[in-house]
């Protein structure tokens, strides 16, 4: 990959977080979280899933399962950009009339399987990984998992026979490192340990564990994506929001 490449992930990944902004008000979202993984799902639809969109039943597909439920507004984000359905349908989140609620939902096109109990997508993974090994298939298995559903990452995840690397989360050069290194040990699952910030591309809500959940105001979105962009930070009125 050259730099004219990062920088279309890069504006892509732009596109994906304002998304994410405007799903945070009439309700809200988890925006910290969906944030943080922003980088990572735009790369994975981008440079290394086996996906179309116009083929979604492919037995031979890659799968991505999303774990950490709670980011879904980046995933319906990145599946809007890569054509699963109309970005204009994103309006609709938390709407009666749609499906596009808190946590991924397989009503929505390009969602594999429901999730939103922490910790229970890995198996899930790992028994759709060993059913393409059992047909033959060549279809690989991703799942991004949250750092609240583990603990001590690397030295657990070695002990369960990973071969595992850490690598900077917001970087594109570095996930493209670290995914043509993929697999990281012959005969064994990869973990790659991305390393994030919460709330990244927001400075007046990075790694605000009150701003994790958010419900703002239609004018708080607007100087949010404003922000975004570079411009003047956003004057935050609403109150904060800490869901346990």
């Amino acid at each position: 990959m050259n730099d004219a490449n990062f920088v279309a992930l890069e504006a892509q990944a732009r596109r994906v977080r304002a998304h994410c902004i405007r799903m945070a008000t009439d309700g809200g979202c988890f925006l910290g979280a969906s944030l943080s993984c922003a980088d990572l799902l735009v790369y994975l639809y981008d440079r290394v899933l086996r996906v179309d969109p116009a083929r979604l039943d492919d037995p031979k597909r890659d799968y991505l399962l999303l774990s950490k439920g709670h980011d879904v507004p980046a995933l319906y984000g990145t599946l809007a950009e890569r054509g699963y359905f109309p970005t204009a349908r994103l309006a609709n989140h938390l709407s009666m009339e749609d499906h596009l609620y808190w946590h991924p939902n397989r009503a929505i096109p390009g969602v594999e399987f429901h999730s939103g109990s922490l910790g229970h997508l890995l198996s899930v993974g790992m028994g759709i990984a060993v059913d393409a090994r059992l047909r033959g298939d060549p279809s690989r298995v991703f799942v991004i998992v949250g750092d609240g559903e583990l603990d001590a990452l690397a030295d657990k995840l070695r002990a369960f026979g990973f071969g595992v690397t850490d690598v900077d989360g917001h970087s594109f050069p570095a996930l493209n490192e670290a995914f043509a290194r993929l697999p990281i040990a012959s005969g064994r699952p990869s973990a790659i340990i991305a390393r994030t910030v919460r709330g990244k591309g927001l400075p007046s809500i990075e790694a605000r564990a009150d701003r994790w959940f958010v419900d703002f105001t239609k004018q708080e979105v607007a100087m949010l994506l404003e922000e975004l962009e570079g411009t003047a930070r956003a004057h935050l009125t609403s109150v904060p929001l800490v869901v346990r």
